[in-house]
């Protein structure tokens, strides 16, 4: 009896170091699979560390790039975080989805008092300071969040800021594209990764494709915006 228990155990044991991990089943189809993480969990927890290196394959920060923890006054800047995973990220080998720059939920308070030039300004100020540090050294940004409402429906269009139309807000993400993602370091690197990886080289594909549909629909928006006007 114990004999054939043991065997079982063994038996299992073999099953489960045979297994892939997660992040070698994701790359079977060709993606990666993300976690959002935390700076002081991956230096002082070793099993989450762990974890982290042997399940995923792309980290997200999960509130240390939000503009409240990395911006949180209007002269001051909190980079420590968000510097300690870009550099784990780098050492590892492990792509980094940088958060989203602007993000309704999390907005310091300080914005609040600002007039609509003010927070114009506030606002490239922000994206300039946060995304020209992190240009080249992330592998994406994080551009729309939340667009699904909890209770169903897009999300996207009830979200406003007090005195910034959303063309402005539209014209924005484009500036923020030609800006930083464009940069030739970024070029570079994508077709590095799409020469050496079959899969990889498909998931850009799908992604550039995906990209300039979207910016179609949005030079089409603003035309009919102007039309109608």
């Amino acid at each position: 009896m114990f004999r054939n228990f043991a065997a079982l155990l063994m038996s299992a044991a073999a099953l489960l170091s045979a297994a892939d991990s997660l992040s070698e089943a994701a790359a079977k189809r060709g993606i990666r699979i993300g976690a959002a993480v935390q700076s002081g969990y991956i230096a002082g927890e070793p099993a989450y560390a762990a974890t982290l290196s042997r399940e995923y394959s792309m980290i997200e920060p999960e509130y240390e790039m939000l503009w409240n923890t990395i911006h949180p006054s209007p002269a001051s800047y909190n980079f420590s975080g968000a510097d300690k995973l870009v550099d784990y990220a780098g050492k590892n080998g492990v792509p980094l989805r940088a958060d989203h720059l602007v993000w309704h939920s999390s907005l310091p308070s300080w914005l609040n008092s600002l007039t609509s030039d003010q927070l114009k300004q506030a606002l490239r100020d922000h994206i300039m300071t946060v995304a020209g540090r992190y240009a080249g050294k992330v592998y994406s940004w994080e551009v729309v969040n939340e667009a699904v409402a909890d209770g169903g429906g897009h999300q996207l269009p009830h979200i406003e800021y007090p005195g910034l139309p959303r063309e402005e807000m539209m014209a924005a993400v484009n500036r923020f594209y030609d800006s930083y993602y464009f940069r030739p370091r970024v070029v570079w690197r994508i077709v590095r990764d799409s020469l050496w990886d079959a899969h990889e080289r498909k998931r850009l594909y799908t992604e550039a494709v995906e990209y300039l549909r979207v910016r179609s629909e949005r030079s089409k928006y603003a035309r009919k915006k102007v039309a109608n006007a």
